[in-house]
């Protein structure tokens, strides 16, 4: 840790033996104190310091969303500029409330092979004129500033101390007159931040904001989830369809994107700098970008929906033609079936898990909408299953159930 540091803080780190030592030495106390890096090789190394604590808190908690998760007792120390916040229970610091992006599409897959469902989710990527971090976040203001009785929607960037407009003044006044009448001049309104723009009115509008534009997998770990950003490559253009399959058939499931967006307003032009992409999973929530002459992925419309048909990919271009991508696997694979009550046919939500006789498992789910504005086939794909595989499905209901494989390819159905 380094000593010169100044106005620094790092939280959590999980130690609770290290949070009853700083509750024996009590508030404000100062002592030598090893913390972290305990565990395993992995953990790294414990830092070894004099601390002093500041703060001691008897069952902490922290929001995620409407959640809250319980963290123990938890200690503040303080290492020359640095604070640090130990806790007692095992968790993270982030939680999906505190990514805010502008999300088209989402969909669930297990790729770290934990059975548990991660996510992925479709951004408006790096390559517009759109900026954002969360010291300088973008942010949307909506009202019926003029009183015509229509909603209206004020786009805003806070490139340093100050939030200023994102759109012009003739874009801005064409939607609200008033804006031009009170700054008659381009010059004028140039030099107006949005508070002076539209004054109090900004108090009592819908307000949100936006610091993340990178298509992202989320890391389901139980009790909290980790947001990692797609390779680079993929960042090129918004997403919008997803799906989710073993397109290569090396076992671990893999990406294709929908990308571009060919309908922003005339001010700002087109996103359309993306081919659509594929992304092979690599194990343990990695992923690699393949370049479209090796993927045979290239789609230069603006692409939004797409499904999966037995692993196949159907994509739909605005002003386009539907395009068809055969998979070329490197084996065959087992496509499942439900048939689920009267009402829900498909068995929609339903989990299964085909587990393999050397332990192995592979957890899928059926779902009812993908992406964006679409729909694959209600069914699950998996790797060829070894013979003595066995499928167990939890039914939407809630009940479960196990069966026997009588085939490791092809097509299988069951019902409960």
């Amino acid at each position: 840790m380094p000593t010169n540091a100044e106005s620094a803080a790092l939280a959590p780190i999980w130690d609770p033996i290290a949070v009853r030592l700083c509750f024996d030495a009590g508030l404000g106390a100062s002592f030598p104190l090893r913390f972290g890096g305990k565990i395993a090789p992995s953990s790294g190394q414990p830092i070894d310091a004099t601390v002093t604590v500041t703060a001691l808190v008897r069952d902490a908690w922290q929001s995620f969303g409407p959640t809250k998760v319980p963290l123990g007792d938890c200690a503040a120390i303080k290492i020359g500029g640095v604070e640090v916040v130990l806790i007692s229970n095992r968790t993270q610091a982030l939680g999906l409330d505190k990514v805010h992006g502008q999300w088209n599409s989402v969909a669930a897959a297990d790729f770290d092979g934990d059975g548990d469902m991660d996510l992925v989710a479709g951004n408006l990527g790096l390559n517009t004129k759109y900026k954002a971090s969360e010291k300088k976040p973008l942010r949307l203001y909506g009202k019926d500033f003029d009183g015509n009785g229509s909603f209206d929607v004020v786009e805003a960037k806070q490139p340093g101390d100050t939030v200023l407009p994102v759109r012009g003044l003739s874009c801005s006044s064409q939607a609200m007159p008033f804006v031009r009448e009170r700054f008659p001049t381009y010059d004028a309104f140039a030099k107006a931040n949005l508070t002076e723009i539209y004054g109090g009115d900004l108090a009592s509008c819908l307000e949100l904001t936006c610091h993340e534009l990178q298509h992202v997998v989320v890391e389901n770990r139980g009790d909290t989830f980790v947001v990692a950003p797609l390779p680079r490559m993929t960042q090129i253009a918004p997403v919008f369809g997803i799906g989710i399959a073993d397109f290569d058939g090396d076992g671990i499931q893999d990406l294709v994107l929908a990308q571009n967006f060919f309908s922003p307003e005339p001010e700002t032009g087109r996103f359309d700098g993306g081919l659509s992409a594929f992304v092979r999973g690599k194990g343990g929530m990695q992923f690699e970008y393949v370049p479209p002459k090796s993927s045979g992925l290239a789609i230069a419309g603006d692409a939004k929906s797409l499904v999966l048909a037995d692993t196949d990919v159907v994509v739909a271009t605005n002003d386009g033609p539907v395009q068809v991508l055969r998979a070329i696997r490197g084996q065959q694979v087992l496509r499942v079936a439900l048939k689920g009550p009267k009402g829900n046919p498909n068995a929609i939500g339903a989990r299964l898990e085909l587990r393999e006789p050397g332990g192995k498992k592979h957890v899928r789910e059926i779902t009812a909408g993908s992406g964006y504005l679409s729909q694959s086939e209600p069914c699950a794909w998996f790797p060829s299953a070894p013979a003595g595989s066995k499928l167990a499905v939890r039914w939407p209901d809630g009940s479960t159930s196990e069966h026997a494989l009588a085939t490791t390819t092809g097509e299988a159905t069951f019902a409960r």
